[in-house]
């Protein structure tokens, strides 16, 4: 079913194709989000600071990705002429992306990961309080 107003282009569903690859993209970025998770449990579980530091990196990290992401997104891409991009060309964006959030976070990055850990270790935050963040007294 398709319904047009006017100059406003009408309305067609997604192909079950679509939906389908959708839902696994959205299945993987729920599997790295629960990685991270528990990657940050595991690190304040014990009281190696360097595994906390690492969890912290790593959100950074994808925190960066989805932002390069998402400004790569804002540039219009060609329908036809020169500039059309081949799948083989957003993978590589893709994992460009990747590559570069983790050299980014690994190297200081925006400061998120060092924020995330001085954070933490000032509240002493474990899985347990977790919900109590920023509740504390103030200082």
């Amino acid at each position: 079913m398709s319904i047009s107003i006017g100059n406003i282009p009408a309305y067609v569903p997604p192909s079950s194709a679509y939906v389908a690859e959708a839902a696994t993209h959205l299945q993987s970025e729920m599997a790295k989000t629960d990685n991270l998770v528990n990657d940050i449990r595991n690190a304040q579980s014990g009281e190696c600071p360097v595994a906390l530091m690492d969890a912290c990196k790593a959100f950074e990290s994808y925190f960066l990705q989805i932002m390069f992401k998402e400004m790569r997104n804002t540039i219009p891409e060609a329908k036809d002429g020169f500039f059309v991009k081949s799948n083989a060309e957003k993978i590589f964006e893709g994992m460009l992306d990747e590559q570069m959030s983790i050299m980014a976070a690994n190297n200081g990055g925006i400061g998120l990961a060092a924020f995330m850990f001085r954070q933490m270790q000032r509240e002493g935050l474990t899985y347990e309080n977790a919900g109590s963040l920023g509740q504390g007294q103030p200082e």
